[in-house]
């Protein structure tokens, strides 16, 4: 009997653990999930207005998130959701500006976005995005900036920070607040900044960039960027 009763205890608890599962919802996928890439033109007032040099966007489960990169500094991090229609609509709430919003919206038809960004009522862009290209060369990536160092200069050299985040794009520093420059197959890098005469580095086999220079100061300047991984 008592075991006539535990045979039957155990066929009812994995009844209802099976149930319970086929009740878990699978992880949420659209149509539109992926990642791409592309340019914010200025279309406003240009005086005032940041040049944005690239912006790219992640959409997995109807969530999105759009990163735009000043010319120098940011980046920017916009957040929102997709329709089933592909309209998507996004924000960044700044704390600076009297809580300035910044809005980027827009349609992705056939995999292409075309929208708007609106920093408040002062500059317009339009944004054009397609899906990320596959990495033409091994280095190719977003590498996440670790730490700035200054030496050999006097009081106008700059302090110790975390530079920008730095983009490689088919070889070519393409991003990263205002670095322009190239790498070779090797991970060999030479480029260039508004303030920097040339900084040359060299990417590493665990994907971290260590780059020296000097800007038009004098002051020897150190940088180190590591590779994100998705």
């Amino acid at each position: 009997m008592f075991g006539r009763a535990r045979i039957l205890y155990t066929i009812a608890a994995c009844t209802a653990a099976t149930s319970a599962a086929a009740q878990t919802p699978a992880p949420m996928t659209t149509a539109f999930d992926g990642i791409y890439v592309g340019t914010a033109t200025l279309t406003g007032v240009a005086g005032a207005c940041a040049t944005i040099t690239s912006v790219d966007m992640t959409i997995e489960g109807g969530q999105v998130v759009v990163r735009e990169i000043p010319f120098n500094g940011g980046p920017w991090f916009f957040q929102g959701t997709v329709n089933a229609a592909g309209e998507i609509s996004t924000y960044l709430w700044t704390h600076w500006e009297g809580g300035l919003v910044n809005v980027l919206s827009g349609k992705l038809e056939d995999k292409v976005f075309v929208g708007h960004h609106l920093h408040g009522n002062r500059c317009a862009y339009i944004v054009h995005m397609g899906p990320l290209p596959a990495p033409t060369m091994p280095f190719d990536g977003d590498y996440i900036g670790v730490s700035r160092e200054t030496s050999d200069g006097g009081p106008e050299c700059p302090p110790k920070a975390v530079p920008a985040t730095l983009v490689i794009r088919n070889g070519g520093v393409v991003a990263g607040g205002s670095w322009q420059g190239n790498v070779s197959p090797q991970g060999a890098l030479v480029m260039r900044n508004l303030l920097t005469t040339r900084t040359d580095g060299q990417i590493d086999n665990q994907g971290v960039i260590r780059a020296r220079g000097r800007n038009n100061a004098g002051c020897t300047i150190t940088f180190v960027w590591r590779k994100q991984t998705r």
